[in-house]
């Protein structure tokens, strides 16, 4: 959602073409005599500038960056650097545009020490804030907020209400990113302030518009009060307004389609919020039936669920109603403890709340409560608050009743005159109810006057007399029996004026549940009905200014907005002809950016359509796949790297453009704008591959076809993970280890392959005889919580809680299938799967690892296996035994090392490098020197969630990533290690992403296979299991790498004080198992 957030280049970019030309005047037509050359110059710079404009102006975005940059190339800095640094910034925000991160950094760089000179402060002031949209689009908000702090310095003395408007805008953006929509919108409105003070500069004023109606539209997702949806329905006709004043060319164009965009959000969150609201309601009001029939426990069920669905945030006064008459329920049934827990976790939603009405029912109710359960103070004060808020609500009824309970709790606390007080003021809004109905009760109320006048009179005679009695002038020491009468008088006085209110019940019917909802439908209904025509009106016109300046990618984006219309009204025959448009316009153009995102909408829409007749679950396939190869044509030519060459050459699967019109930069994300796409293809296929009546041979074509889509999009989320369009990219043949490959490769291995999709988990075996398909009978929310908390309790080492998650995981992931004679499972582990160790798995009588050798894949794709040779092995051994910093001594490094050295039994050439001698430089060095078939890294390391976070620590200076990356790269001849060992490695704990490290780590360094611990801690029993592994692995060359940890784990279960998966699961291998 985030994407919407469009910063205000284009503000930025006017005020840059308006002043460069003064500049020109200035700077070179100052001293015309002294260089006869420059009129010349200037002109030409002029005319390449204004060129540049032209091409941005429509939307020809590469056209402008190479003719700014040939401006650039001609222009002094050390004498004109104001049109240089203009320049740049006009620059930038091209760069900017089309998603060319990398040179507009450069850029910033560069123009710095020139800023840093310069007095011009509406130009520092632009400047910053250009650097600050750059920051705040790719989520670096303390540098955007340092750039920002700059910005704001310069322009207070530049008196242009337009930097200052600028400034403010941007504050905005970067609050909005951080979804704090209160300040974001203040600051828009700020922004708006400043602008309005230098004239209608609409330019400037719709794009202000356009972001406070996101910060709007986004604040509404989070919490609804009533004439939300009015009031961003307002704002949204205040932003289309603005826009029309624009004159006829792109950014009109560019904007009336984010207008579009912006409604078709709004509308999705209004069609969202109507289907909460019917199912929450229904629940509600067949409560309310039971209630008035009698039926308390049946009311108590249907209100109890309608809670625990409803969204507090967004219907808080339905949430509190229903609360309210749940409480009475409970109080009924003498249940008041429970009326008040319940009271009490509403009150952090009650404090939020604006709603005066229903803060003053609550307030009263829990006062009420309160006497009840004899809390008097507690009581009395919630009655005040309840008065409080009543008399914000300009309605004598509720001001009545809470006036009533008010004299209630006073009585009870003592304040007797206080409470007749109370009375009186109830019985005054009492009166103002009569005046405005049919109901008459003058003579009533009258009675009940004299009877607190009589009561008066009592009490202050009985007061005296106690007085007299007692010797004493405090009250407060009158024994509470003296004050029987006076109380029994008020409490018929509660009662009269109880009855009295019964009267108006009929009244308070406007605030029920069902007319509030009515309420809510109505306001909702009513901006539908306002805004669609509004987008529709605002696509036709951004298509015809596209169709006068012959500009494609608008008329790619209208096309495609228009679409999105009739899908939602699902007239998909129309929504499917207007998206084909829009593929075409962006096919002839190579607008490859947008190009993968209109194909991905059409296969959705075949999809939605489903029609047998059309074979629209075919096209959908195919055109899901058009999408993925035009996302990622191939693979690029990768022994020629330059950081500077032009990046629109080809699309970056982890870089894609963010189109001007379409979103935000900062909404980016592989999670939400690569993978879904891949995951669509994936459901599709495999819900036709899981239909009865389909034949083996098809049903294996169609699982295949899904296991290809997910390999691609194993290779594309590791292209993210690692920043690097060359992950997997080899000289080595690639195969796939299908049904046929596993016969030739290891007859007695099968691959479990789970794929997590939008709503559910698929799980498929290859075996050799073909693909199994089992879809998990549980939601992803179930599956994710069993995950976690069986990797919680799989590391409580004296817990034994683990085994019913790990038995309700084998019976998910394993037990469907039949597998027999498999002596090795491989494993490709998908998303949050990675987390866990599949070994510790459960069947109720045993562990899997004692039925399987287990080993994890990145995927089915790659080189060939390899077996790990065992002749002439040499073994780097390095690490740190002593403290360091903040990391603790770890003595057991050299321990372990002797034990790994005794276990090898000579057979393996060892090379030592621990503490002092685990340096960088030492290291390096030791690779120059020879091949390595095994390296053994036992060092504490960290990894986060992204590659930059991972560090190992060494003596001076810890290993980056890229430090191991180029240490296996090294001569002679580049040799890559067989099997790579992380011991002490850590992993980021309940966050899977932080895996993709380690699953990705052997196609990212080209080594064969990786053996690392999932687990953080470290025990003797865990210490015990790589010496073994070492044992198996090198006396007992017929065993397979998995098969050697499959013995080491087992061996060192089958000891008892070692039985805990704690001990032995935590270490899993990764690649080549063989």
């Amino acid at each position: 959602m985030l994407q919407h957030f469009k910063i205000i280049k284009p503000c930025i970019y006017i005020f840059m073409c308006s002043f460069i030309f003064s500049s020109f005047g200035c700077l070179y037509l100052k001293d015309t005599n002294k260089y006869p050359s420059e009129k010349e110059n200037m002109s030409h710079l002029r005319k390449l500038i204004e060129k540049g404009e032209n091409h941005f102006f429509k939307g020809e975005f590469e056209q402008a960056v190479v003719t700014w940059e040939k401006a650039l190339a001609d222009i002094d800095a050390s004498l004109y650097y104001e049109i240089y640094i203009k320049t740049i910034n006009q620059l930038a925000v091209a760069y900017q545009t089309l998603g060319y991160t990398d040179p507009a950094e450069r850029l910033f760089q560069k123009a710095l020490p020139i800023v840093n000179k310069s007095t011009d402060y509406f130009l520092n002031t632009l400047f910053y804030s250009s650097m600050a949209d750059y920051y705040t689009a790719f989520r670096q908000t303390e540098k955007a907020q340092n750039a920002l702090n700059k910005a704001m310095k310069q322009s207070r003395p530049s008196h242009h209400p337009q930097a200052k408007a600028i400034v403010q805008n941007n504050i905005g953006n970067l609050h909005a990113i951080n979804k704090e929509y209160d300040k974001a919108l203040l600051a828009y409105e700020n922004s708006l302030k400043l602008i309005s003070k230098s004239g209608d500069n609409f330019e400037i004023i719709s794009e202000i518009l356009l972001n406070i109606v996101r910060v709007k539209v986004h604040r509404v997702y989070g919490k609804y009060q009533r004439d939300d949806y009015k009031n961003i329905t307002e704002t949204f006709n205040q932003a289309y307004r603005a826009i029309r004043t624009l004159p006829e060319g792109y950014k009109k164009a560019s904007r009336l389609i984010s207008f579009a965009l912006l409604i078709r959000d709004f509308r999705k969150e209004l069609h969202i919020a109507m289907k909460d609201l019917e199912n929450t309601v229904s629940l509600i009001i067949k409560g309310e039936e039971f209630y008035y029939l009698g039926h308390l426990e049946h009311a108590v069920f249907n209100w109890e669920e309608a809670l625990f669905i409803l969204d507090t945030e967004k219907y808080i006064g339905i949430y509190i109603d229903t609360l309210i008459n749940l409480g009475n329920i409970y109080q009924t049934f003498g249940n008041y403890e429970k009326a008040l827990s319940a009271y009490q976790k509403t009150m952090p939603l009650i404090n939020k709340s604006s709603d005066r009405y229903r803060n003053a029912r609550f307030f009263g109710q829990m006062g009420e409560l309160h006497l009840f359960l004899e809390n008097i103070k507690e009581g009395v004060s919630f009655l005040k608050k309840a008065v409080d808020e009543a008399k914000q609500v300009k309605n004598p009824q509720i001001l009545a009743q809470v006036l009533q309970k008010k004299g209630d709790g006073l009585t009870a606390d003592r304040y007797f005159m206080g409470a007749m007080t109370a009375y009186e003021d109830s019985l005054n809004r009492i009166e103002e109810l009569s005046a405005n109905s049919d109901i008459h009760v003058a003579a009533l109320v009258e009675n009940i006057r004299n009877q607190i006048k009589q009561a008066k009179k009592q009490l202050q005679k009985s007061i005296q007399q106690a007085m007299v009695r007692f010797q004493s002038q405090n009250r407060q020491d009158i024994p509470y029996d003296n004050y029987a009468n006076i109380i029994i008088a008020l409490d018929d006085i509660n009662q009269d004026i109880q009855t009295l209110l019964d009267l108006f019940k009929g009244d308070e019917n406007e605030h029920t549940v069902k007319i509030y909802s009515q309420r809510i439908r109505k306001e909702i209904q009513t901006a539908d009905n306002f805004l669609q025509p509004i987008a529709y009106y605002a696509l036709n016109h951004a298509q015809e200014i596209a169709k006068k300046i012959q500009n494609p990618r608008l008329m790619a984006h209208s096309h495609a907005s228009l679409s999105d219309i009739y899908a939602e009204n699902h007239r998909y025959d129309l929504a499917i002809n207007q998206i084909r448009q829009a593929v075409f316009f962006a096919q002839e153009s190579n607008l490859s950016d947008i190009l993968y995102r209109f194909q991905w909408k059409l296969a959705h829409l075949f999809k939605s359509r489903n029609n047998p007749e059309y074979k629209d679950l075919e096209k959908a396939i195919e055109t899901y796949l058009m999408a993925i190869e035009t996302l990622n044509p191939g693979d690029p030519q990768c022994l020629c790297k330059d950081e500077n060459q032009n990046s629109a050459a080809r699309m970056s699967i982890y870089n894609v453009r963010k189109d001007l019109i379409n979103a935000y930069p900062t909404g980016f994300s592989f999670e939400k704008d690569i993978k879904p796409l891949y995951v669509e293809r994936v459901d599709v296929l495999l819900t036709q591959a899981m239909k009865p009546d389909l034949s083996e041979v098809d049903r294996n074509q169609l699982a295949m076809q899904a296991i290809d889509t997910l390999e691609r999009l194993k290779s594309a989320e590791f292209k993210d993970f690692f920043k690097d369009e060359c992950v997997g990219i080899t000289n080595e043949p690639l195969i796939s280890i299908d049904s046929e490959q596993l016969k030739k490769l290891d007859p007695t291995a099968a691959v479990l392959y789970p794929v997590f999709l939008k709503t559910r988990l698929i799980v498929m075996m290859i075996t050799q005889s073909g693909i199994q398909i089992n879809p998990v009978p549980a939601t992803r929310t179930q599956i994710n919580e069993t995950i976690l908390q069986f990797r919680k309790e799989a590391q409580s080492q004296h817990q034994e809680r683990y085994r019913g998650y790990a038995r309700q995981l084998y019976s998910w992931l394993i037990h469907p299938f039949e597998i027999n004679n498999i002596k090795t499972l491989l494993i490709v582990p998908d998303d949050i799967l990675r987390l866990i160790p599949f070994a510790a798995l459960y069947d109720g009588f045993d562990f899997l690892i004692k039925q399987y050798a287990i080993s994890y894949l990145p995927g089915i794709t790659g080189t060939r296996p390899k077996w790990l040779s065992r002749k002439d092995v040499n073994l780097f051994f390095g690490g740190l035994s002593q403290a360091r910093h903040d990391i603790m001594p770890r003595f057991h490094v050299e321990t372990d090392y002797k034990a790994i050295e005794h276990a090898m039994n000579r057979l393996v050439v060892a090379d030592e490098y621990l503490n002092r001698s685990f340096s960088k430089k030492k290291v390096f060095k030791a690779f120059t020197k020879k091949p390595y078939e095994i390296v053994h890294l036992a060092s504490f390391c960290t990894m986060g969630n992204n590659l930059n976070d991972f560090l190992m620590n060494a003596h001076g200076d810890s290993l980056k990533f890229n430090d191991i990356e180029n240490l296996f790269g090294m001569p002679p001849k580049g040799f890559k290690p067989g099997l790579v060992i992380f011991d002490y490695s850590t992993t980021a704990p309940d966050n899977w992403n932080g895996t993709l490290l380690y699953s990705g780590f052997t196609i990212k360094t080209g080594t064969r296979s990786l053996l690392f611990s999932l687990w953080t801690d470290r025990d003797i029993g865990i210490s015990e299991i790589i010496p073994e592994f070492y044992r198996q692995l090198i006396r007992t060359p017929y065993q397979s790498r998995a098969e050697a940890l499959q013995s080491a784990q087992v061996e060192i279960l089958g000891k008892s004080r070692f039985h805990h998966p704690f001990y032995w699961s935590g270490f899993v291998l990764v690649g080549d198992w063989l």
